[in-house]
C-alpha cells in the first residue's frame, strides 16, 4: 500500500484496563513520541495500514504471538522478538484480528537533533543516522533482559516526577544504544532439546500434554524446561500449544474440514469448548471464520 493510502498514526494519551499509552505530552522528554505497555487477553480487530511520521516504531513482543506486514513482507512474531519500523514506512497487522499477546512499544522521533534525549547535536546525529538506517527489522535480544528494562522503563515514566522521567529517558537511550551496538545476547536458532519438544507438539496436537511429559522429551527437570522453553521462545509451553493449536485449526477451516473433525483433531473435550477456545485467540468462532476466508477467496476469484 502507498503511503497516501495509509494513516498517520498518532497514538492518543490513554490509561485503562490492558493498556497504558504516555505520549510526548506527558513525558516531556525530547526524542520521544510515545511509550506504551498493552495485553490483550482476547483477539482484537487487526491495525489498519498506517505510518508514524519521522518515528521509528520498536515492539516488544513479551508474551504470545504478533503478525505484522511491511512491503507486501509477512513477519511471524512470537515472544522476546523485537520489531522495528522505519519512519514514514507504512504497516499494517494484516487482515486477520490481533491474537492473544503482551508487547511494550515506544516511538522514537528523529526528525530534529536539536532535541533528542537531551544530547548535544552531533551525538544526536550520529544515533539517529544509525537508527534511521538499521537493516535488520527483527531482533532477538535477550528476552529476559529486555523485558526487565522495558519494565523499569515504564515504571520511572508513570510518576509524576520529570527528573524520574529523565531517569528513564536515559535508561531507554541506553537499551537503544545496545541494540545499535549489538552487545545483547541473541537467540537465532533453538537448542536441540527445545527443538525435539517442538516436534514433538506439532506432530501430536491432540494430546493432552502435561509439563513433565514435554520435560522428559526435553531430557530435563520439569523446573528447568519451563525456563528454557520460555526463555528460547518467550512463551511458555501452554501457551506455545495453543498458539499452535490455533494455527492448525484455522488451516484446515480454510481447507473446509467439519468443525467437529477439527475439534477432535486437536483434542478438544466438544465442540463448544472448542468454539470458546478459538474464539478468544481470533475473535470469530470456528463457523464465522470459515466462512468469513469463503466469502474472501469468492470475491477474489470473482465467484459469488
Amino acid at each position: 500500500m502507498q503511503k497516501a493510502d495509509a494513516v498517520n498514526w498518532i497514538d492518543a494519551p490513554k490509561n485503562s484496563d490492558g493498556c497504558v499509552i504516555l505520549t510526548n505530552a506527558e513525558l516531556g522528554i525530547p526524542g520521544i513520541r510515545m511509550f506504551g505497555k498493552g495485553y490483550a487477553r482476547k483477539a482484537e480487530p487487526a491495525l489498519v495500514a498506517h505510518y508514524h511520521a519521522n518515528c521509528l516504531e520498536f515492539v516488544f513482543i513479551e508474551n504470545g504471538t504478533y503478525h505484522f506486514t511491511v512491503n507486501n513482507q509477512s513477519y511471524d512474531l512470537s515472544g522476546g522478538d523485537m520489531f522495528i519500523t522505519l519512519p514514514n514506512e507504512v504497516h499494517d497487522t494484516g487482515t486477520e484480528n490481533i491474537t492473544v499477546n503482551a508487547i511494550y512499544w515506544f516511538q522514537i522521533d528523529t526528525s530534529n537533533p536539536d532535541a533528542f534525549f537531551y544530547l548535544v547535536k552531533e551525538e544526536a546525529q550520529n544515533i539517529m543516522y544509525h537508527l534511521n538506517n538499521l537493516k535488520t527489522r527483527v531482533i532477538r535480544p535477550d528476552a529476559p533482559k529486555t523485558r526487565s528494562l522495558l519494565a523499569q522503563v515504564f515504571a520511572l515514566f508513570s510518576p509524576s516526577s520529570q527528573q524520574t522521567r529523565n531517569t528513564g529517558a536515559f535508561l531507554l537511550l541506553f537499551f537503544i544504544c545496545q541494540l545499535l551496538d549489538d552487545t545483547f545476547t541473541r537467540i537465532d536458532r533453538l537448542t536441540r532439546d527445545i527443538w525435539c519438544v517442538i516436534h514433538y507438539i506439532q506432530d501430536n496436537l491432540s494430546l493432552a500434554y502435561n509439563l513433565d511429559q514435554l520435560a522428559g522429551v526435553a531430557g530435563l527437570s520439569t523446573s528447568r524446561f519451563k525456563q528454557k522453553f520460555k526463555t528460547q521462545l518467550g512463551m511458555s509451553p501452554r501457551e506455545y500449544i495453543n498458539a499452535e493449536k490455533v494455527k492448525s485449526a484455522k488451516q484446515m477451516l480454510k481447507e473446509g474440514k467439519p468443525v467437529a473433525r477439527i475439534a477432535e483433531d486437536l483434542g478438544f473435550m466438544s465442540n463448544s469448548y472448542f468454539s470458546v477456545f478459538f474464539h478468544r485467540y481470533v475473535g470469530y468462532s470456528p463457523r464465522q471464520y470459515r466462512d468469513k476466508n469463503r466469502a474472501a477467496s469468492n470475491r477474489r476469484y470473482g465467484k459469488g
